[in-house]
């Protein structure tokens, strides 16, 4: 039995041993740092300095000369914003260039769609202050508060010279704000069910959807019955399903790397490319003829292959193999999944990640049912048009070929995509 399996063996431990050396690599890389204030930023969302020896110099004599010609301002201001927040954007470079200014000047930034603390926090303040309209950017600073990118832009410099030693501002004050154009606070709001199918759609044609479509084809085109073909195609698209699916509800987070993305869709496209070769010179040469020239693989590859096109096979492939592409989705996607785990909105997100998913693999369905029903027609073609019982099967063979090798000039067109990206 060992022997039987052992190429297949010897596959699932060097993946096993792959994830977990990508997974200790992915715990390293993730350092967070948190403010004072208890928000938290990471890495990825500091903005991209340039730290050459010149502009090193440059930046110091800005800060040297801001601090000459300001007064010593200390004040704490509290910015409350989101990834999503089209709004938000132009504030990144809008608070470095006050911190520049006021190089003494405290910043806390706060995420709220992705940080349920972070939204519980700037409710309390809104309510607090009784503001009916909870809208983000939003910033506060002792006695006052402005909500909307226009108004911080406008009003929010002159209240720190006003108050240059603010302290942090809490929600017992009495304060004056200004209240501009921002984006809703409510994430539900944002997570419509067009903003969904549109962020979804947009996945279906992302480099990792591509590498877990070849993964289809190349077991589309292994299956020599046409009755096992529906069956086992659903399969895999099921495994890729549910795998996504439980990514949506929290599991498997450390998978969400982009190194150990990039080098599966990578390797998805070069074993592509392999496969379309050889199918395609299969094309001309039976495979019999192929795997005679390794005699010493023929076993494993036999075993592995037998084991792969089982029903129980083609689901694990699917469900693993989609574990390594959840780097690749939508920002959408993502956010579903962080409301999901860390808001009391259970209910209403779930159907949203099912809905999500079903969206994502629509390309898969369409496909599968396609090529399905083009080797059924071609079957059918054969048996209305025998002569005998042989020459039907033979032009059976024939026309499944034929099918193949269109098939795998489509994959070997995809993974050239794949490996140049």
């Amino acid at each position: 039995m060992f022997k039987k399996n052992k190429g297949f063996i010897l596959v699932l431990i060097s993946l096993l041993t792959f994830l977990i050396l990508f997974s200790a690599a992915n715990a390293a890389d993730a350092d967070v740092v948190a403010t004072d204030a208890g928000a938290v930023v990471t890495d990825a969302d500091a903005p991209l300095l340039d730290t050459s020896a010149g502009a090193t110099e440059n930046k110091e004599l800005a800060v040297s000369s801001a601090a000459n010609l300001s007064p010593a301002i200390t004040s704490c201001i509290y910015y409350f914003y989101a990834k999503e927040c089209p709004n938000c954007v132009p504030l990144d470079s809008y608070f470095i260039g006050l911190t520049l200014k006021y190089p003494k000047l405290q910043v806390e930034k706060f995420e709220v769609y992705h940080n349920y603390q972070n939204y519980k926090l700037v409710q309390d303040y809104f309510n607090a202050y009784n503001i009916k309209e909870k809208n983000i950017p939003v910033v506060f600073i002792s006695g006052s508060y402005f909500i909307g990118t226009d108004s911080i832009t406008s009003f929010l410099e002159e209240s720190i010279k006003k108050n240059p030693n603010a302290s942090c501002p809490l929600p017992e004050e009495k304060p004056i704000g200004v209240i501009g154009k921002g984006e809703p606070l409510d994430v539900l709001k944002r997570l419509t069910f067009l903003s969904v199918t549109t962020a979804a759609l947009t996945d279906l044609f992302t480099p990792g959807m591509i590498a877990l479509l070849l993964i289809l084809l190349a077991i589309v085109t292994l299956i020599e019955e046409l009755e096992h073909m529906l069956k086992k195609g659903t399969l895999f698209i099921m495994g890729v399903y549910l795998a996504y699916c439980l990514f949506g509800v929290g599991l498997f987070s450390w998978l969400n790397n982009h190194s150990l993305y990039l080098y599966f869709y990578k390797f998805i496209g070069f074993a592509a490319i392999l496969f379309a070769v050889v199918g395609i010179n299969m094309f001309f040469k039976t495979w019999h003829s192929v795997i005679k020239k390794y005699p010493d693989y023929q076993e494993s590859v036999k075993s592995a292959a037998t084991f792969v096109l089982s029903y129980p096979g083609v689901f694990l492939v699917g469900f693993i193999s989609a574990l390594f592409t959840f780097a690749g989705v939508n920002n959408t996607f993502i956010l579903l999944r962080d409301v999901y785990t860390g808001y009391s909105v259970k209910s209403a997100i779930l159907p949203l990640i099912f809905y999500y998913g079903l969206i994502l693999l629509l390309l898969f369905v369409v496909l599968l049912i396609a090529f399905h029903f083009i080797r059924q027609q071609m079957e059918e073609y054969a048996t209305r048009n025998k002569v005998s019982d042989v020459k039907e099967t033979m032009w059976k063979k024939h026309y499944v070929q034929i099918l193949n090798f269109c098939i795998r000039t489509f994959m070997l067109v995809l993974g050239l995509v794949l490996l140049f990206i």
